[in-house]
């Protein structure tokens, strides 16, 4: 199991937080069983078993819910088997947080982590306080590897978490058998990442680049080639909290439909006013959608689509319902895509993004609500992070 099964970063080679929880059950019960019949267990199994606590308690969303990445349909981290992860939280305090919803334990670090061989980055805006936990934003962002069938298409693909709801889940898991709702849900254009034309991405492995934090701000990059004859490099900045700005840049020597495509939950109702879109829930706002220079970009809204099928959410194995999908197009050799995701009070506030193109990167100025303000110069190379600065509401 430990050879074969997880990794040596602790992380189940599925790809899926769901299966991770499973093994880690089995993992720690083989521990205790151990305890009592076997003289000793051996220290790697040990160190296994810390390094998958770990990566469990730092992808838990702050309301305790899984990511639903992968094979992953709901699953609420507070409601496992205490007989089974109650033991758990003794050993590790960042796991007793995760399992206890903040009421007891140490939080998990702000800002970027990186789980280097599955490729995913967990990024979470500054918590201050406890109190302050389910307002916190917390993103994944996978620039990994697809490892088995339970992962999904999903390279450089992100979910958002913020101010108590997940604003941009992915689809979800559906089925393992039935087509074709296992080519879509499993499929590329279920996920908040970039789609060409059309297709879904071979299986194979983005790469991870630079990532870190800067004055309550941070980063994280990866590049994927895994449509031929196209390369497309995505960053993604979490400014503060309820403030993500990513940058989808594509090229090809050749003409493709890129379409960036960002899922709202089931309950997110969005308007759309030219290329920005706000969501909302019982008319409270919950994201905003800004995009930089929006012209030669389309825009669809797609609710429960057939021909192909988009704009579905799975929240259990075998039941779907409808839910909106947004899809943002351009057609040419070469794309950029500069997007601002605000969600809690920025959500329902004025937000501009302005894209500067230089030889070496791009500066994408923005403000929201008229005074907050940042100048964020993001490099065309992986490897360079980004520089940050206060600025954005003078431009």
């Amino acid at each position: 199991m430990l050879v074969n099964t997880i990794d040596a970063n602790g992380v189940e080679v599925e790809n899926s937080p769901f299966y991770q929880v499973y093994v880690l059950g089995l993992v720690y019960q083989i521990a205790q069983w151990a305890k009592q019949y076997e003289p000793e267990l051996a220290p790697s199994y040990s160190e296994t078993a810390t390094k998958m606590l770990t990566y469990t308690a730092d992808v838990t969303q702050p309301n305790g819910y899984l990511p639903m990445l992968g094979a992953t349909a709901t699953t609420y981290m507070p409601s496992q088997d205490p007989n089974v992860y109650g033991p758990m939280a003794a050993t590790d305090p960042e796991f007793d947080f995760a399992f206890t919803r903040g009421a007891r334990g140490t939080p998990p670090p702000d800002g970027t982590v990186l789980f280097p061989i599955s490729g995913l980055f967990l990024m979470r805006s500054p918590l201050v306080s406890p109190s302050n936990l389910p307002n916190q934003t917390f993103v994944t962002f996978n620039a990994g590897t697809y490892r088995t069938s339970h992962s999904d298409l999903d390279a450089l693909g992100i979910t958002m978490y913020s101010n108590g709801s997940t604003v941009l889940p992915t689809s979800g898991l559906y089925t393992y058998t039935e087509e074709p709702q296992l080519e879509y849900f499993h499929g590329t254009r279920s996920h908040n990442t970039v789609v060409v034309d059309g297709k879904d991405q071979a299986e194979g492995s983005a790469e991870a680049g630079s990532h870190g934090s800067f004055e309550g701000s941070t980063w994280a990059s990866g590049v994927s080639k895994l449509y031929a004859g196209v390369t497309h490099h995505r960053s993604v900045v979490v400014l503060r909290q309820g403030l993500v700005l990513v940058l989808d840049e594509l090229s090809s020597v050749s003409s493709h439909e890129y379409t960036q495509t960002w899922h709202l939950g089931p309950t997110e109702i969005p308007s759309a006013s030219g290329m920005n879109v706000t969501a909302s829930v019982s008319g409270h706002a919950t994201l905003a959608i800004t995009q930089a220079s929006p012209a030669g970009m389309t825009l669809q809204s797609l609710h429960g689509a057939s021909d192909p099928l988009q704009g579905w959410y799975s929240s259990s194995y075998g039941s779907e319902q409808p839910s909106w999908a947004l899809e943002y197009t351009r057609n040419a050799t070469s794309a950029v895509f500069g997007t601002l995701l605000a969600a809690g009070p920025y959500a329902a506030q004025n937000a501009t993004v302005v894209e500067h193109p230089e030889a070496q990167g791009d500066l994408l100025d923005v403000c929201v609500g008229g005074s907050t303000g940042y100048a964020v110069t993001i490099s065309h190379a992986n490897e360079t992070p980004p520089v940050i600065a206060a600025g954005g509401c003078s431009s």
